[in-house]
C-alpha cells in the first residue's frame, strides 16, 4: 500500500508527514486472510495502524527489493528459483499479487 501511494503518499523514505493518529487510525486488511478473520488479525480481517506505517515494514525493505529483482529473473541468490526457500517462494509471489491489486491489475 506504502508502495502504490494508498499510504504514505506526502511522505519520503526519511519523513513522515501523514502518520495515522489513535484518533484517525489507517484501517489495513489482512494479508493473511484476506480480509476473511484470522487468528493473526484477532478475527477482524483488518489492522488499525495509529503510527507511522513505514516504521511497520522497515524489516521487510529488504525484501520488497529482492523480491523485486526476483521477479524481474533475477534470484537474490545463486542457484536460480529452485534453489530457494518456499517462504521466499510464497512470500514474493504473495507481494507481486498485491501490488498488481493495488494498481488495479487484478481483482481481489
Amino acid at each position: 500500500m506504502i508502495r502504490t501511494g494508498k499510504l504514505c503518499k506526502g511522505c519520503t523514505a526519511n519523513k513522515c508527514n501523514d502518520a495515522p493518529t489513535p484518533s484517525e487510525p489507517a484501517i489495513i486488511g489482512c494479508p493473511a486472510c484476506d480480509g476473511l478473520g484470522c487468528v493473526h488479525c484477532e478475527m477482524l480481517g483488518s489492522f488499525e495502524i495509529s503510527d507511522c506505517p513505514q516504521s511497520k515494514v522497515s524489516d521487510f525493505v529488504d525484501f520488497i527489493q529482492a523480491s523485486d529483482l526476483f521477479h524481474q529473473g533475477c534470484p537474490p541468490v545463486m542457484g536460480g528459483s529452485l534453489d530457494q526457500a518456499c517462504w521466499f517462494l510464497d512470500a514474493a509471489q504473495r507481494l507481486k499479487t498485491e501490488m498488481d491489486v493495488a494498481r488495479g491489475g487484478l481483482s481481489e
